[in-house]
């Protein structure tokens, strides 16, 4: 018996061409932020500061966003926040399918701390403003601060978001070419290396069990 650590487990799919995703989302040869609150049930937070950030940008907002709510945001939340985000370079959608190419294509990552999201962030090595959630846990808010440490993201504390404090990150962290640093301690493959440890405990046990029959 043992604890094998097997690294963090990210989606591994297939990751469309930058240009092809690019050419789907028709940016216009602009940069690409994606904003992805995972899950959903408790990204409003985020969503609707960032509109308004937008909004106090004006006409420094030389990027189109695609804004992905999450399958458990609330129904009504896309409608409010499509009102909100008019004539704003911005397409709200429910979730996206294919999260992986689009994080690819994207110049910044814009999202929460939860496992998944960082996990796909961390395998293709992209610039990410993550906004840990506020509780009840502090789960996302230690990973966050762990990962910001290694220069791996930048992080924004949810008491410290505001339209101002968002669009400043926003400006900087498109510009910024500092980070993700490289850092091999953090390992994406966790999900091949869980079956291989898998598969020689199978092997064992079934020599073991063999050896017992004979």
């Amino acid at each position: 018996k043992g604890i094998h650590y097997c690294g963090y487990v990210a989606k591994e799919a297939p990751v469309r061409s930058t240009s092809y995703t690019r050419e789907y989302l028709r940016p216009s040869g602009q940069k690409l932020v994606f904003v992805s609150a995972g899950g959903g049930a408790d990204g409003a937070f985020l969503m609707r500061n960032y509109i308004r950030a937008l909004r106090l940008l004006g006409p420094k907002v030389n990027f189109v966003t695609l804004m992905a709510l999450g399958a458990n945001s609330p129904p009504q939340l896309q409608q409010k926040l499509t009102t909100k985000a008019q004539a704003l370079p911005v397409h709200i959608v429910p979730y996206v399918e294919d999260s992986l190419s689009v994080i690819a294509a994207a110049d910044l990552v814009v999202c929460m701390a939860g496992y998944n999201t960082l996990s796909e962030v961390l395998h293709l090595r992209k610039k990410a403003l993550v906004v840990p959630r506020s509780g009840p846990s502090a789960e996302q808010r230690i990973r966050g601060a762990l990962l910001a440490k290694r220069g791996l993201i930048d992080v924004l504390y949810p008491e410290d978001v505001t339209p101002e404090s968002l669009a400043l990150r926003l400006l900087t962290n498109l510009e910024r070419d500092d980070y993700p640093v490289y850092d091999e301690s953090i390992d994406t493959t966790g999900g091949r290396r869980a079956a291989t440890y898998l598969m020689e405990l199978i092997e064992t046990k079934t020599k073991k069990a063999y050896a017992a029959a004979v």
